[in-house]
């Protein structure tokens, strides 16, 4: 793995890459269900994958989306109730959001 000066990677490989349904994707590469722009301002390596970097944001917001699609979904905030007690009135096989 190369890291690139915009923060981006490159890797070079004699591989061959499938995907699941064995697809070979060399040459062509996979079209994103969701595209994200870039960050305008590159972000720190150690803020891949946090609050700051905007393709890890819209893979969050997108599994909360489908999460609220299924209606599984109930909010819960650590600030004001017992987790303990609230997961065992509620555990009902729900996922939980914590704010």
């Amino acid at each position: 793995m190369r890291t690139l000066v915009d923060g981006s990677g490159l890797t070079v490989t004699v591989a061959k890459y499938l995907t699941p349904n064995g697809t070979d994707i060399n040459k062509s590469g996979i079209i994103p269900d969701i595209e994200v722009k870039m960050n305008i301002n590159p972000i720190l390596p150690k803020e891949i994958g946090t609050r700051k970097d905007k393709q890890y944001r819209a893979g969050e917001k997108e599994l909360v989306n489908l999460i609220k699609r299924n209606n599984q979904i109930s909010e819960f905030n650590p600030k004001t109730t017992n987790l303990n007690a609230f997961l065992k009135i509620y555990n009902q096989n729900k996922v939980f959001s914590l704010n």
